[in-house]
């Protein structure tokens, strides 16, 4: 009786400490975030839908589920669903807008290509993200007027075999040399060369000549996530490779693997998430987003997707901007905005996507 009694006086106290404790942190909300964490609590279930390459897809929902209910004292069920390609279920979103139907995630996770196409079609949350976290999010994450938050980003790059390689490339005219005919791979789309079409980068006169003659040395297509291929040793190298976010994993298993950020092409890439219009669960979506944001959802997001964002400080994609710039790099950053200002991409990327194409 007595063993009971303490055990029951322990487990009394262990509940009001962490009561204490709990509303000590949350004593810490800034009002509006006061207010989101109660209405999340009133309905507690979020839907979520998005490539399972993105966000570290299943179990990287279960991981921000578990940051996002215990940092705000919720508990959410984080209901996810492998989705489509973001530029295909973005056109999804807007027509379940333009029907009147609920959107079929209540967070949209894309690229600025793809949010910009939102933002035009006015099919986005405007969202005061600062009032929410003034003390974590700051202008830098902050686009289009809170209609997408920057959760993080990479740079374009080479992912090559260090084996087959011929030498170590540097720029993307290295791929010229003739060493390198028939051993590279490229994507069927032109991942990592659209964003060097825009004026004031290469532009596209100097972006359709290259392409003109890589065309010529390429080997053969494959996508970005299949860098199985290079390790494997069918191809020396990807051209381009979107960010290489898989390199990390490929090096860890002994694969011999290297990865260049061009010098005469050094592009940074983002990635958003958003609200849509039509959100059935607006309270949850908003924790979910700004948990992303806080330094234990960026700590997640470099485990399941190796990114992290540079509005904050000692992020690992400003280390690597920084790195370039010390080789004497200029970098383009391509933002929701910079997207929009550059209508020539999409003509000129399409361009040279048959180039490509056509070679092969």
């Amino acid at each position: 009786m007595i063993r009971r009694r303490a055990f029951l006086l322990g487990l009394m106290l262990g509940w009001a400490v962490s009561a204490s404790v709990g509303a000590a942190v949350a004593a810490d909300f800034s009002p509006a975030l006061q207010a989101v964490i109660a209405a999340a609590k009133k309905d507690p279930t979020l839907t979520i839908s998005y490539g399972n390459d993105t966000l570290g897809g299943a179990e990287g929902a279960k991981l921000f589920q578990a940051g996002m209910n215990k940092l705000f004292g919720t508990n959410v069920d984080v209901r996810y669903a492998p989705g489509a390609a973001m530029a295909q279920l973005g056109n999804q979103l807007i027509t379940e807008i333009n029907t009147h139907q609920p959107a079929s995630t209540d967070v949209y996770v894309a690229a600025a290509t793809q949010e910009a196409t939102m933002v035009e079609h006015k099919a986005l949350m405007e969202v005061d993200w600062k009032a929410l976290m003034p003390d974590r999010i700051n202008d830098a994450a902050i686009e289009e007027n809170g209609m997408a938050v920057r959760i993080g980003g990479g740079m374009s790059g080479a992912t090559y075999n260090t084996k087959l390689a011929p030498f170590v490339p540097e720029r993307l005219t290295d791929f010229l040399d003739p060493r390198w005919k028939g051993k590279i791979a490229t994507t069927a789309y032109g991942a990592g060369f659209d964003g060097l079409t825009a004026n004031g980068v290469w532009g596209p006169d100097k972006m359709l000549d290259y392409i003109g003659k890589f065309s010529g040395q390429v080997g053969g297509f494959i996508r970005c996530g299949e860098l199985e291929r290079i390790a494997a040793g069918q191809f020396a190298v990807l051209a381009m490779d979107c960010i290489g976010g898989q390199l990390d994993s490929w090096q860890a298993k002994g694969a011999p693997m290297g990865r260049m950020i061009p010098l005469d092409g050094a592009q940074v890439r983002y990635y958003y998430t958003s609200i849509p219009k039509n959100s059935a669960n607006v309270a949850a979506a908003k924790l979910y987003v700004a948990f992303i944001q806080t330094a234990e959802g960026q700590a997640i997001l470099r485990k399941v997707w190796a990114m992290d964002s540079d509005a904050y400080p000692d992020s690992d994609l400003g280390k690597l901007v920084d790195a370039i710039h010390a080789k004497g790099a200029t970098t383009s950053r391509a933002s929701i905005a910079w997207w929009m200002e550059h209508p020539e991409i999409n003509t000129t990327t399409d361009q040279l996507v048959t180039i490509l194409r056509k070679q092969k």
